[in-house]
């Protein structure tokens, strides 16, 4: 058999060892050998040499059972996250004459869930079974835990419990339910399981039911979860409540979510910080900055607030720089550090402010406290600084996230492009663009409308930083086909910069195929679709797409107001006084007003 190189462990660990394992027999006889083996040179004991033979002779003096001490030493490698010494014990008891045991088999396979080895679990199973072992119901909770939310595999070990004839528990129905979170319909199905197995729910369960409607927004099975509580007479905890809080919260149902606090506190549960911090992220997604700032006043008159609470709290107010400044300092004086979620809270804040030196400020604190910049933090720096058309810088920062084995995620790359696009250099827009499949990244609807925009506008324009744009229809049209032949679906934004390429190059057949195509998609005529596109024509003085505009506003009968007073502007701009009238006159036989 090939030899398994000892690994080395701490001395701090060691000590936890020596408390757990050794102290436990220090009253034995014979123990000094095996003691010094362990503590020797601060390396854990090599079960395939001479000590093998140790364990082999201080196993028979012991007056315990041998099963129990070998247990005890696979349990304490699996506590030092050692799994090839656990693993080596555990194949090694037979030749040690103890035998196996059920026991022993579930302690690795628990150890292999702590290390996150989830692989070796399903073959340690298989091999269960060909030895002709029975798993029994802690083999199960451990094998369920190692599903990782594949149904199938949830499926299988389920079968396999009942193929063994062993009764699910119900701590089985909240390990399965947790998995479940995000299917419903497996949810449902095990929750129908409890009453064919006459396993009566708790609190954990209704929570664990509570997590899995969320995701599917399903607010009336949560209200039948909790008419299922109460008629059951279930008493609910803490946990439930932040858990119901938190659902209702989250997807904006804010009147639920204020009758299940009141609810709560009529029971006389006190809310955690949880609970707080669920309640100030709802209001502040729904703008509700009075009852965010009471929420908050309640909350720490009760409990500390966490990093997340003040990290929440900068997002909300990313708009206002002087409360993202107050609760910055409020949460210094309070002495709750910042993580990097915090500090990139912080910057976006400042971003949105356009306080470029501020957010390099925060940057550079967060690096001096040793806090490991992520994805997010790089991303908001590189979009700062390609605002301001500094590529060097941008570029900078983009390999410095690079280097830290940072990966881009498609919206870093998408800012990139925009940025070359404005300051003109679209050989390197070009490359980025070619590069996405070296970051395993595929273009999204925004990724391609900066594509489509960048190549057509017209020659005509200049940008911002008075660097003639480069206008190139057929790439345009390219990176559109790429788009359709993709699963990714275009957005209005696609839309409108197609449109205005093919009106700035007054390509008039083209700009019917595409309203035909957005009709085959099911894109709605919006008002606001014709306002852009008039608004193109105005500045291009493309005069005659203005009259084929017109015609497909009448075709795919989107007559409103708004978009009538364009057409009533551009064509007295054109000097077209007839197309004014005949447009004045579809107001009037329309009946349209500022209401509709």
């Amino acid at each position: 058999m090939q030899r398994i190189r000892p690994t080395i462990i701490p001395a701090l660990q060691l000590n936890t060892i020596q408390k757990r394992f050794l102290n436990h027999l220090q009253k034995e006889k014979n123990m000094k050998e095996l003691r010094l083996s362990l503590t020797k040179n601060s390396k854990k004991v090599d079960l395939k040499s001479k000590d093998r033979k140790q364990l082999n002779t201080l196993l028979k003096q012991q007056k315990k059972p041998k099963l129990f001490l070998m247990n005890r030493l696979i349990n304490e490698c699996c506590q030092a996250k050692d799994m090839v010494q656990a693993y080596d014990l555990y194949t090694q008891m037979e030749s040690l004459q103890v035998g196996f045991d059920i026991s022993s088999f579930n302690l690795i396979l628990n150890g292999y869930i702590k290390t996150n080895q989830y692989h070796e679990i399903d073959r340690l199973y298989q091999k269960l079974l060909q030895d002709k072992h029975q798993p029994n119901i802690i083999t199960f909770h451990s094998l369920f835990k190692s599903c990782e939310r594949d149904f199938q595999k949830i499926d299988y070990y389920w079968n396999e419990m009942i193929r063994f004839k062993v009764q699910p528990d119900i701590y089985t129905f909240k390990i399965i339910l947790d998995q479940c979170e995000h299917n419903v319909t497996q949810l449902e199905f095990y929750w129908n399981q409890m009453e064919t197995y006459k396993v009566i729910p708790n609190a954990f369960i209704i929570t664990s039911m509570i997590n899995g409607y969320q995701f599917s927004r399903n607010f009336d099975k949560l209200h039948n979860l909790m008419d299922f509580l109460k008629n059951n007479k279930i008493e609910p905890d803490l946990i439930l409540y932040s858990t119901l809080i938190q659902a209702f919260g989250k997807w904006n149902q804010l009147q639920d979510m204020e009758k299940y606090y009141n609810e709560m506190i009529s029971l006389n549960l006190i809310p955690n910080v949880i609970t707080f911090n669920s309640m100030i992220h709802a209001y502040g997604n729904n703008q509700n900055y009075l009852k965010v700032q009471t929420t908050y006043e309640t909350l720490i008159q009760s409990v500390k607030p966490t990093v997340s609470t003040f990290t929440t709290l900068l997002v909300t107010y990313r708009h206002d720089l002087e409360k993202l400044k107050f609760f910055w300092t409020e949460m210094k004086k309070l002495g709750v550090e910042p993580n990097v979620a915090t500090y990139s809270a912080m910057m976006k804040g400042y971003a949105y402010n356009h306080d470029l030196q501020n957010m390099i400020f925060i940057f550079e604190e967060m690096k001096s406290k040793q806090i490991q910049p992520n994805r997010v933090t790089f991303s908001l720096l590189i979009d700062a600084y390609g605002k301001q058309s500094d590529t060097d810088t941008m570029e900078m920062i983009f390999n410095e996230m690079l280097t830290n084995n940072i990966q881009p995620d498609i919206v870093t790359i998408t800012s990139m492009l925009a940025t070359y696009a404005r300051v003109g250099n679209y050989s390197k827009m070009e490359s980025l663009y070619q590069s996405l499949g070296t970051y395993k990244l595929k273009p999204d609807a925004v990724t391609y409308s900066t594509m489509i925009t960048s190549f057509g506008n017209s020659k005509r324009s200049l940008s911002k930083t008075g660097i003639e744009i480069f206008s190139d229809q057929t790439k345009m049209e390219f990176y559109f086909n790429d788009l359709k032949s993709s699963n990714v679906k275009p957005n209005l934004k696609t839309y409108k910069a197609m449109i205005s390429g093919y009106i700035e190059h007054s390509m008039s057949s083209k700009i019917v195929e595409l309203f035909e195509y957005m009709d085959t998609k099911n894109v709605k005529m919006y008002s606001h679709i014709f306002t852009f596109s008039i608004n193109i024509c105005i500045k291009t003085e493309q005069w005659d797409c203005l009259d084929l505009l017109y015609q497909l506003l009448l075709k795919y009968d989107c007559i409103q107001l708004e978009s009538c007073n364009e057409f009533v502007r551009a064509f007295a701009l054109a000097k077209k006084m007839d197309k004014v009238k005949q447009v004045q006159q579809l107001i009037n036989n329309k009946g349209l007003t500022a209401d509709t």
